[in-house]
């Protein structure tokens, strides 16, 4: 897997505080609130069926397609959140734990543990 370009936690007006890490197959988008991870966005397959694993702290977890926002016939749009699918907990596990070492351990360690939840509500 290609390295990781990372994007320092920087403030966002109106939104909570964000760290961003991608390279041409992932995304992952990681919500401050304070010190503590508030959520995260695991986003993958960015070439073929961009899906997006949405994790906050005050939802439900979500996966979902993500559209492009392309059109043949009209400029570049702004890609978006589109129908839920069914995911498989051990592939985004998989492509998630390709990149230990690129990404800083607490972090890293958020996102595997609740990967793991899923994986072990998926098993019962």
């Amino acid at each position: 897997m290609r390295p990781l370009h990372h994007h320092p936690r920087r403030d966002i007006p109106g939104d909570l505080p964000r760290e961003w890490f991608h390279n041409d197959s992932v995304e992952l988008i990681v919500w401050y609130q304070g010190s503590s991870i508030f959520g995260f966005q695991f986003c993958y397959d960015m070439k073929d069926t961009p899906k997006a694993l949405t994790c906050l702290s005050d939802s439900p977890i979500t996966h979902q397609l993500i559209d492009s926002g392309e059109s043949p016939l009209e400029h570049k749009g702004t890609p978006v959140l589109s129908d839920s699918v069914p995911f498989e907990v051990d592939e985004v596990r998989a492509i998630f734990r390709a990149l230990a070492g690129q990404i800083p351990a607490p972090i890293f360690d958020h996102v595997e543990a609740r990967l793991e939840t899923l994986h072990t509500v998926e098993q019962a």
